[in-house]
């Protein structure tokens, strides 16, 4: 009889500590009557500004919200933007509601991310180019940024890092002198997101990092955020057409909480992904082995065409273990509201997003959790 157990593919753990802090911090908000820019906002934009060396971090209620705003601030609607091809959609919804023109860079296999060749074909072929967007893959930062920052900067293209996968991820500069650097450290931009898959996360919520050369583009967003007010407690007074975009003093009460534990965090990601690294056997790549990044996703891609239905209905009927989505299980070209006549052609892209699988990953996992799932996927795909 094959042995059952109940994984979940992902679960958000909040620890004992963290749940009295939280606790804490919510009493505090709630007794001094401010839940929007009150106790915790600024202390939270900081550490975020902080751990990619930026000048000003701008909160919002999510990353999308963020990214639309962000466009609209940039005036994108004067020409294209360009996203990766396994990438989720909704950045790409809000590039189209500002009337951008989304275009799509393929996929590189090393770490991930954009395929600067890929990008540069783009450059080169399309005018007016007005932004590029560039995913941390599962929170893997590709050394590749290094060359498509300067690639942007060159065509003075600004460079966006979609950092919702990544927030405390790093990226090595390949000397034991220098010190690792953080997602979002590259760009012009960065958003991040703190949704309830993130390791690092207040359930909603996301926020834009910039330096001072961009703070009339963040100070264009945060009117965005309120309204379209200068003022966030002034006059009913909208210059803009604003949104309603703001992040709670609640969701910043959690943030700056998760982000003092956070380290702890990725070490006990960082953990589980060796056990996984030890156990498996499997004919392909494993991302799991790739340094600096936060665990948010386990990755794997056998050397091999896969059926991942039946590899998902398999892993749950017969050893009751849960396999979480991809990143992506197919091309952002291809959702519905996206749908084009024009073929794009990304082949990487399109091999990665059907024949990868990403194991379960969160800090409830216990070792021998860990191993059991690892012998169960070596099992399944080994026959």
């Amino acid at each position: 009889m094959v042995e059952q157990r109940k994984i979940e593919g992902m679960k958000v753990i909040f620890s004992d500590e963290e749940i009295v802090e939280i606790k804490q911090n919510v009493d505090a908000v709630l007794r001094s009557g401010h839940l929007i820019k009150g106790l915790f906002s600024d202390e939270f934009a900081g550490v975020i500004a902080n751990r990619c060396r930026k000048e000003r971090a701008v909160l919002c209620s999510s990353d999308t919200a963020a990214m639309e705003m962000l466009f609209r601030a940039l005036k994108v609607d004067s020409g294209g933007v360009v996203f990766q091809g396994n990438m989720f959609p909704s950045p790409i919804f809000a590039c189209r509601r500002v009337g951008g023109l989304p275009l799509y860079a393929d996929l590189e296999l090393e770490y991930l991310g954009m395929d600067p060749d890929s990008l540069e074909r783009l450059l080169v072929e399309r005018a007016g180019v007005r932004a590029v967007v560039v995913m941390h893959t599962a929170g893997i930062v590709s050394p590749n940024i290094v060359k498509i920052a300067k690639m942007c900067e060159e065509r003075n293209v600004v460079l966006i890092e979609d950092c919702a996968h990544a927030y405390g991820s790093l990226l090595w500069n390949g000397s034991p002198d220098e010190a690792p650097v953080g997602a979002g450290s590259w760009g012009d931009f960065a958003v991040f997101s703190f949704y309830a898959t993130k390791p690092m996360c207040t359930g909603e919520g996301g926020a834009i990092v910039a330096n001072e050369k961009w703070f009339k583009v963040l100070d264009e967003v945060e009117m965005l955020a309120r309204y379209g007010k200068r003022e966030l407690f002034g006059a009913p007074y909208c210059e803009l057409s604003g949104y309603s975009n703001r992040m709670t003093e609640l969701l910043c009460a959690v943030g700056v909480v998760g982000d003092r534990h956070l380290p702890g965090k990725i070490l006990r990601r960082g953990i589980i992904a060796e056990g996984y690294n030890d156990e498996l056997q499997i004919d392909g790549k494993v991302y799991g082995k790739l340094p600096g990044q936060n665990f948010y996703k386990y990755v794997i891609y056998p050397n091999m065409p896969i059926d991942r239905g039946a590899f998902k209905s398999r892993m749950k009927r017969e050893f009751g273990i849960g396999i979480p989505a991809g990143v992506y299980d197919f091309p952002v070209y291809d959702q519905p509201p996206l749908k084009q006549t024009k073929l794009w052609g990304l082949v990487t892209t399109e091999n990665f997003c059907r024949d990868h699988i990403c194991l379960p990953m969160h800090e409830g996992l216990s070792a021998e959790d860990v191993m059991f799932v690892a012998r169960a996927v070596n099992e399944v795909l080994g026959g």
